[in-house]
């Protein structure tokens, strides 16, 4: 199964928008690499944001991930973060899953 996650920089308030079929196990690793040379690294530590399934449709996890950095919408983020988001449109097959790990 895969998900998308979204990330906070608690140093510097920047998002990180991802897909992995893990992501609790992927923020640890971000949060324990000690590489300073990626974005995830510069900016530690990570908190989980949101955790969504993706479904099965139309999109790929890889697409929707795509869709949403392409379009560099902070309001579409802070909306997705929101736990009252409703996903539509290009992001239907999302459902929200708790940030809690499993």
């Amino acid at each position: 199964m895969m998900y998308l996650f979204i990330l906070k920089s608690e140093a510097e308030g920047g998002f990180y928008v991802g897909n992995n079929t893990d992501p609790w196990t992927k923020l640890s690793e971000i949060n324990s690499n000690e590489t300073v040379e990626s974005y995830t690294g510069k900016h530690k530590p990570w908190v989980m944001k949101s955790v969504f399934k993706i479904n099965e449709g139309r999109l790929s996890a890889k697409q929707i991930v795509t869709f949403i950095k392409r379009h560099q919408e902070f309001n579409l983020i802070e909306k997705m973060i929101d736990p009252g988001f409703i996903p539509s449109d290009k992001l239907v097959q999302l459902e929200r899953v708790s940030t809690d790990q499993p």
